[in-house]
């Protein structure tokens, strides 16, 4: 049978300590705490190495002009140029203001008193007086009776009539006319353009002789001033098989052309890379193409007026 239950014993000695229990599970997040105090500023860090360099940057824009600078000192004088040849002689100047009036020069030594010579001839009648004062004027006349009108002349009853054969006259001139020029274009092959004409009398020369042909006959050398004048005195080319001088050169400046009676030509129909002669060629001849050239003046073609 079982006893009666003794009392409490007093405790006993602390045991040793046990293994550690295994890591617990991580616990829910505590909410933020209060931000803390400022630390202290640290010391600067050592400097890095060098970055590697950046993109270049947009185009600034234009600044604006600098102030002129001031000038600068002169050069020293260049070598003395060779002597350009002499140019044309100058127009006559302008006749020059009178000089200053001389001295009087002394007086010159008097001469021998020479003999008395013959009494001279009666003097002319002397000037006719003053005239007197005018007169008073009178009183005006009576006008005159007026006059009787005189009869109306007699109209030229023959003026219609004159009139009207003069006016046929005219008529049958102009006709004339056009048959005469019909006849002289068959015959020389004539060509026109508006009221140009142009036309060959068959001979050939140089641009001085062919010059001297076209006035001589009241005529000047061709000089097309468009493309339909060009093209009339193309058909001569073509129908003689001959090349023309045009009326124009570059003789007295080098590179401009004008025409033969001095005027700028501002029609032009160069052929490619023309004019190209330099001063050997300073005459214009028309091609079988109807383009221009520069030529020698020297050669011969065939002679082409303008009327």
């Amino acid at each position: 049978m079982q006893g009666i239950k003794g009392e409490k014993g007093s405790i006993g000695v602390t045991g040793t300590g046990g293994t550690p229990g295994a890591v617990g599970a991580k616990g829910a997040t505590g909410a933020t705490g209060p931000q803390g105090i400022q630390g202290v500023k640290g010391a600067a860090g050592t400097k890095g190495d060098k970055g590697d360099p950046g993109p270049q940057g947009l185009q600034g824009n234009v600044g604006s002009s600098g102030v002129k600078g001031s000038a600068g000192v002169p050069g020293a004088a260049g070598a003395k140029g060779e002597r350009g040849l002499s140019g044309p002689p100058g127009t006559a100047g302008a006749m020059g203001t009178a000089g200053v009036k001389g001295d009087k020069g002394n007086p010159g030594i008097q001469g021998v008193k020479g003999d008395r010579g013959l009494p001279g001839p009666s003097g002319a009648a002397g000037a006719p007086g003053i005239a007197g004062a005018k007169g008073v004027t009178g009183a005006p006349g009576i006008p005159g009776a007026k006059g009787v009108a005189g009869a109306k002349g007699d109209p030229d009853a023959t003026l219609s009539t004159k009139i009207v054969n003069l006016e046929n006259k005219i008529a049958a001139l102009e006709k004339n006319v056009i048959s005469l020029k019909k006849v002289c274009y068959f015959q020389s092959g004539v060509v026109t353009s508006g009221n140009k004409i142009y036309v060959t009398n068959g001979k050939e020369g140089n641009y001085d002789t062919a010059k001297a042909a076209c006035q001589g006959a009241q005529g000047t050398m061709p000089t097309p001033l468009n493309s339909a004048e060009n093209a009339a005195i193309l058909q001569i080319v073509k129908a003689k098989g001959r090349r023309t001088f045009l009326g124009m050169n570059d003789q007295k400046e080098e590179g401009k052309y004008m025409s033969s009676n001095g005027n700028q030509i501002s029609y032009k129909n160069w052929n490619a890379n023309e004019p190209n002669g330099g001063r050997k060629e300073n005459c214009v001849e028309i091609i079988e193409q109807g383009q221009w050239i520069d030529r020698s003046c020297d050669v011969t073609n065939l002679i082409v007026c303008e009327f």
